[in-house]
């Protein structure tokens, strides 16, 4: 299974996606069909792992836990919503989640840290982002977007407008450790990620 560090959302900030991306998904669902990101799996993903086993995990923890002690609250700011892998082959849409100094930062940190127990680096810009759907139809069948979206407030897309940010700023208060839920876990529970252990950020 699959293992990443992300951020969780506090209540309030995670009803502000859902109720922010209402009107996304009323709007995507014109054109393509996508299976929608359950509201408890909503988290801002700061670094994927991959499959790793439990000696590999084990040996992450602590380095995670260094920096986490050591990184004040991180101030988490609304960006546009985006296509991965761009708005022309839609097949993730996401709540974007601006790139800050202090959140770019921590990801690069982790970055370092989790390559010391055998994880790859990622050369790519950290894009931080809340999952908010993934395509089901292919991406080929689509009718190609109206234009880019990158930057704007609002966009076309289809021929429709879509909203821009879909949560109000929040404060990031920990970090956590997260992998698929197993099918086993599933039968008693919807949600597809699991925490597995939490990392509370330095107290100011």
């Amino acid at each position: 299974m699959n293992w990443f560090v992300a951020i969780p959302l506090p209540g309030p900030a995670l009803a502000t996606v859902c109720d922010g991306s209402s009107e996304l998904r009323q709007e995507c669902e014109r054109t393509f069909r996508c299976k929608w990101t359950l509201a408890c799996d909503y988290h801002v993903t700061v670094k994927f792992l991959g499959q790793c086993p439990d000696s590999v995990v084990d040996h992450m923890v602590p380095g995670i836990a260094e920096i986490a002690a050591r990184t004040p609250p991180l101030h988490v700011l609304p960006a546009p919503f985006g296509f991965f892998p761009d708005a022309n082959r839609p097949r993730v849409v996401y709540a974007g989640v601006l790139a800050t100094d202090e959140l770019v930062h921590v990801a690069r940190e982790i970055d370092v840290s989790t390559s010391s127990a055998g994880i790859k680096r990622d050369p790519r810009p950290y894009c931080p982002h809340i999952t908010i759907g993934r395509m089901i139809q292919s991406a080929a069948r689509f009718p190609r977007a109206a234009g880019g979206i990158d930057g704007a407030s609002k966009a076309q897309l289809h021929g429709f407008t879509l909203p821009g940010p879909l949560f109000e700023p929040f404060w990031a208060t920990s970090l956590v450790l997260m992998r698929n839920t197993s099918a086993a876990e599933r039968v008693a529970q919807p949600a597809r990620y699991t925490v597995v252990r939490a990392f509370e950020l330095k107290e100011v």
